[in-house]
Order: C-alpha cells, then structure tokens, then sequence
C-alpha cells in the first residue's frame, strides 16, 4: 500500500486521502484486554466475518478514492505535461481498482459496526481516565458518527473500544453459513432453529441410508448452534453440576437452546425408522 502514499503528479487528485488515520503498526493501537479491544482491530474481525478470503490485511490502509486514472490521464493538471506512457496508466489504473475494493470492503465494515452500535447489539465503551465509560447506543445517532469515529479511533480526545463478548456474538450469527433449503421450502421463512437442523444434516452428511445415532446428532448440534445464536448449558445432563446448570447463563447476545429442545431436534433430524422406544 505504500504506492498508494501519492503527493505526485500526474495521480495525487486520484485520491482525496486515506479513510483511517490508522498506522498500520499494530504494535502502535491502543492495548487490548480480555475484554476490550480497539476500533480498529474490531473492524479487522468485522471485515473478515463479512468479506471471508476476500478481505485483506491492508484494507484499513484503503484510501479514499476520487478520480479515476482514466479520468486523469485525459485531463492533466494545468502546466502539467501530459503522460501518454500506457504502462503507466495501466499499472496506475490496477492499484486504483485494488484501493477501490478495499475501501468498498472498510466501507462495509465500518457501516455494519455503526448499525450493530445503533441498535445496542455491540456497545463501544472510551478509556477516560483509565476507565471504561459505556458510550449510549443514541450517540451513534449522529451523521457519519461511526465512520468519524473509525477513522481517528476515538470518541473525542479518548479512544474508542469495543467489548469482545459483543463483537464474538454478534460475528457468530454474522457468520451464519448459508444452507442449501430445500426446494419444498423456498420463500418460507425458516428460524434460527430449522436452518440449525439442516446445517447439521450438510454437517453430517445424513442421508436416507446414512443414520448416525442420536448422540452423534446431538454433539453437533451443540457444536455448531452458536453459528445461529444459540448456546446449549456445558452442565446440561450432569448431575453432580445442578448448581452450576442453573447458574449457567448464554453469552451476550446469544439464546440458550434447552436441554429438551436439543435432544428433540437430535430426534427430528433422523428417520422414524431409525428411532427406538427410548428415543436413541
């Protein structure tokens, strides 16, 4: 991205600057904790969740995009000499298009974080005098508010965090896979629950004559529920931990999916022939 740092003529009005006034040093962010973690490492894990392979680690670097090259080269600056070497322009149009991709994706990123800040699903917090200070979902009301806040990271003079509890939570059900449905099943709408038990049966592979048992089912429906918003209790069907069963709670921004709910989608997603009287 270093190509992209142009105070030069014939490109320096291609671009109007950079969209995060972020060094790309990680060793230089503001310090994580167990909880917290900056701005800008936050839009990395949002950028991912979103764009997958596609995104890149120099997206955050993404300058703002302005003329095109094309644009340029057909129109040079007053006094400027005109370049007409086509190699030029060819290579300067390709890192154009590619900062033109990434600042799409940071774009993105930063637009979904604003909208999860807005609706209290993920809540920033600022360091103020070596505190944590909740910042109310109402402040992102403002126009811009996130994308201001993105790209100097911080509220203010004091630097912007972002709980990692609500970030995990919300890029779980952000990564939720996409499942093949069923033609039968197209337009309808299928909740968290059903789009579980079909991911399960891409999973596993379940087929008419390929019929794991019960328990098999039931480990991966624990194993891949929190993709949808759901946490089964660790403590469910122990009995030596009911104290710690009833104390258990879901992550934030997750549901608890029962003990009885998940033995019976296990059941569901099996053939009646496959079932015994004990449900096994």
């Amino acid at each position: 991205m270093n190509s992209l740092n142009i105070s030069h003529e014939p490109i320096r009005f291609c671009y109007k600057g950079a969209a995060l006034n972020v060094s790309m040093d990680r060793q230089s962010w503001p310090r994580a904790s167990d909880e917290y973690l900056c701005c800008w490492a936050a839009l990395e894990q949002i950028g991912a969740g979103i764009h997958g392979d596609a995104w890149k680690a120099t997206d955050l670097a993404a300058r703002i995009p302005a003329t095109s090259p094309d644009f340029a080269r057909a129109n040079p600056p007053a006094g400027r000499v005109k370049i007409t070497d086509d190699e030029y322009w060819t290579k300067e149009t390709i890192r154009w298009d590619r900062n033109r991709e990434s600042y799409v994706r940071l774009k993105k990123a930063i637009l979904w974080l604003g909208e999860e800040l807005r609706n209290g699903k993920i809540h920033g917090a600022s360091l103020k005098s070596g505190q944590m200070v909740a910042i109310p979902a109402s402040y992102w009301f403002g126009v811009g508010a996130e994308g201001a806040a993105c790209q100097t990271g911080r509220i203010g003079n004091n630097f912007l965090f972002i709980p990692r509890a609500d970030l995990l939570a919300r890029l779980a059900v952000l990564r939720e896979p996409e499942i093949a449905i069923p033609s039968t099943a197209e337009g309808l709408h299928l909740s968290p629950y059903m789009k579980l038990m079909l991911a399960v049966v891409e999973h596993l592979g379940i087929t008419r004559d390929n019929q794991p048992k019960k328990i098999e089912v039931e480990h991966a429906i624990g194993e891949l529920a929190p993709r949808f918003g759901l946490q089964c209790n660790p403590y469910a069907g122990n009995e030596k931990q009911q104290a710690e069963k009833k104390a258990w709670r879901p992550d934030k921004g997750m549901a608890t999916l029962g003990e009885t709910t998940h033995g019976v989608m296990a059941t569901l997603i099996r053939e009646i022939s496959n079932q015994n009287p004990t449900g096994g």
